[in-house]
């Protein structure tokens, strides 16, 4: 059926089914879990192409030599370890890594009843994976695949172009590699279409789709920010204003400081860095007309240790953009996200409003948290001052 359609009916067919299984309206209790809905496409888009790695592409770069194997300006080089088995390899452009691909095979044990294949793509110098999946193959009892994977949508840019820049090398047996589409066809066929069309491995189609579910869940996340935001604002805002007062609250763990700029506001936050690796400050930005309407919305993440939380608040509150920074943005007009790698693969987007959140209405003032005058929590743990002061930690994404 799929064949006589368009790759438009094709994306179309496969986002419907996505949202059929999505909620509409933005609950900040499941913040965590609203994308649940995208197991069903990761365990079978995912799963799937993480199993077509290490079936035909892992034997390749096995039998390769120490410079790996080409085509044109892509290379999949081997990383042997001292036994000279190769459990990972890198994707490599015009000389540069910009991927890795890693295998690990477990065992069947007590408890375990079929052994597992697990595969991880990350970048070069990451601290965490871009995507994690692994799957169990057919064998002598059991005669059915079977894949897990936990990964949100915030995988699909980064994921896409590897399996595109690796496709090249295994194209003729993805094309022939049957073993999955009896497998999918009662529950996920059309999330599977998009692989097929994108040449058996996700690409530019399944990239689309990852756009377009961006588009329609998270809009709710920021019509949320738009209504709750100015109501923080109003409420408590002239008690924790940059630069004269903040919030430290959840056992003075966490900071928060709303943040005013002309014709925008804003709220930044962050946990002290014992507390969570890679360190970032989070910073939600509204963005309002004369009559404050919203017009666009932003969200940063920002190192912490090395001055660019304070540089970033003192360049929002001077009217001036925040450069360099992992971000994604929200036109309320259009209703479209613009985002990059680098902001999806810290897999915070779920949770962009959860300060707000916690502060204007989960907050209640105990434990001895409070608000404090001045802001210099924030300037001492961004290693602007000498108690807290600290090697800048830097996320490599």
């Amino acid at each position: 059926m799929t064949a006589s359609m368009t790759d438009s009916q094709v994306l179309d067919e496969a986002l419907a089914s996505y949202l059929e299984q999505s909620a509409e309206v933005y609950d900040p209790r499941l913040g965590d879990h609203r994308f649940d809905g995208f197991r069903t496409f990761a365990e079978s888009v995912i799963g799937d192409a993480c199993r077509k790695i290490k079936v035909h592409a892992f034997p390749k770069v096995d039998a390769a030599p120490d410079e790996g194997i080409s085509i044109g300006a892509i290379s999949l080089i081997p990383l042997r370890r001292a036994d000279g088995r190769v459990y990972e390899f890198a994707v490599r452009e015009n000389g540069v890594d910009q991927f890795l691909v890693r295998t690990l095979h477990t065992p069947a044990a007590p408890g375990r009843s079929r052994p597992s294949d697990t595969v991880v793509l990350l970048r070069p110098g990451a601290q965490y994976g871009i995507s994690h999946a692994d799957f169990s193959d057919r064998d002598g009892t059991h005669n059915w695949l079977r894949y897990r994977c936990h990964d949100g949508p915030g995988v699909l840019p980064g994921l896409t172009v590897a399996c595109q820049l690796i496709l090249p090398f295994v194209k003729k047996e993805v094309v022939a590699d049957r073993a999955s589409r009896d497998f999918h066809t009662a529950h996920s066929k059309e999330y599977m279409a998009l692989v097929e069309r994108d040449g058996g491995l996700p690409g530019p189609l399944t990239a689309r789709f990852g756009e377009r579910l961006l588009d329609a869940t998270m809009g709710a996340i920021f019509d949320r920010i738009a209504v709750e935001l100015p109501a923080l604002v109003a409420k408590v805002g002239h008690l924790m204003t940059w630069p004269d007062n903040s919030l430290c609250y959840n056992d003075q763990d966490e900071n928060a400081v709303v943040v005013r700029a002309p014709g925008a506001m804003g709220i930044v936050q962050f946990i002290a860095p014992s507390m969570e690796e890679p360190h970032y400050a989070s910073m939600q930005v509204l963005r309002q007309d004369d009559n404050g309407k919203p017009l666009t919305a932003e969200s940063y993440l920002i190192p912490v240790g090395n001055g660019d939380m304070v540089r970033s608040i003192e360049a929002f509150r001077n009217g001036e953009v925040i450069d360099g920074q992992p971000m994604m943005s929200f036109d309320y007009a259009t209703r479209r996200v613009a985002t990059t790698p680098a902001f999806l693969e810290t897999k915070r987007y779920p949770r962009i409003a959860s300060t707000i959140d916690h502060v204007n209405i989960d907050w209640k003032g105990r434990r001895g948290e409070g608000y404090e005058q001045g802001v210099h929590r924030f300037v001492e743990y961004d290693g602007l001052g000498q108690e807290r002061s600290r090697p800048p930690v830097t996320p490599a994404l």
